[in-house]
């Protein structure tokens, strides 16, 4: 239950239930990305009745970047990639390369509206943590930077596609740039006893993943990995779902073992040996209405650089 009162939920992508939103809404909280619901992205439907809610009822847009915010799918902030119009963006885990550190981007309009008081913060920055912050965002801005952020992002997409076709026990491919996910079909009765046993079979070979959803395997490696451990890391999760017995969403035998036809190009070939990678590293939900409110050093989406600077 939301801690605030008057907040209700609304369904994700639902332009229609958007559309339901009038003048007595203060303001609307959402995702790009669903980091904790599933690795679901925000339609461009989505997006316009969003912005559309935003102008004509005055509705303060607040948009939660704290998974996909600072590189993480390829370009600064992900809403500006998606052409969402944020009034206010929340940013955290990565900006201080690992240390406690979070921040709030206001614009004028709303900083006028509050007085010495109204808004205060654990980790609203101290000394240490925010002269790190200056140096992670010198480091992850640059366009050279997200360029390479990018190139593995492709690869990371291209990989796991691949995989997921030659393997009935995967369905989609999920996410973006370096903030991917594969679902894993199964009964949705024992969803979470095998993504935790696919979870346990890749710790054991060196590659740490994480759960969206229900039954989304989940991988957000380091902003600055290598074309090589993008390879290892899907291959080792290749070898991870072949250790463990995945019943057939049907009911029927385990799914596993078995390979439907897939897209042009050849499924992966998978090593039985054992490989050790970097892994993921995990870390948000869906889109909240309602009244006044609401990693280390990796990476992000696709913004120019003079578009860096505070919401809009």
């Amino acid at each position: 239950e939301p801690l605030v009162p008057e907040t209700e939920t609304l369904p994700f992508n639902d332009p229609e239930a958007v559309a339901q939103l009038d003048r007595r809404v203060a303001a609307c909280i959402v995702e790009v990305i669903q980091g904790e619901g599933g690795l679901e992205q925000m339609t461009p439907e989505f997006v316009e009745a969003l912005n559309s809610a935003r102008e004509e009822h005055d509705i303060v847009l607040i948009v939660d970047e704290i998974q996909t915010g600072l590189g993480r799918t390829g370009s600064v902030y992900a809403h500006r990639t998606a052409g969402l119009k944020a009034d206010i963006v929340t940013l955290a885990k990565p900006l201080a390369g690992g240390l406690p550190l979070s921040a709030t981007l206001i614009p004028e309009r709303i900083n006028k509206l509050l007085s010495p008081g109204d808004h205060g913060s654990t980790f609203g920055g101290g000394p240490v943590t925010t002269a790190v912050a200056a140096h992670v965002w010198k480091t992850i801005t640059p366009e050279r930077f997200l360029e390479q952020v990018r190139a593995r992002a492709v690869q990371l997409d291209g990989e796991l596609d691949e995989l997921a076709a030659s393997r009935s026990e995967l369905g989609r491919t999920l996410g973006a740039g370096l903030l991917r996910g594969v679902e894993v079909r199964c009964p949705e009765n024992q969803a979470k006893t095998v993504i935790k046993e696919i979870l346990g079979a890749c710790r054991s070979r060196g590659l740490l993943i994480l759960r969206s959803g229900a039954n989304v395997l989940r991988l957000a490696p380091p902003l600055t990995v290598s074309k090589e451990d993008v390879s290892t890391a899907v291959r080792i999760l290749g070898q991870a779902l072949d250790a463990v017995e995945i019943p057939s969403p049907d009911g029927n035998d385990s799914a596993q073992g078995t390979a439907p036809a897939h897209a042009p190009g050849s499924p992966p070939t998978r090593s039985s040996g054992e490989s050790s990678a970097p892994a993921g590293r995990p870390t948000s939900t869906g889109a909240t209405t309602g009244a006044a409110t609401g990693q280390s050093a990796a990476g992000q989406s696709t913004t120019e650089q003079s578009d860096q600077g505070d919401p809009s």
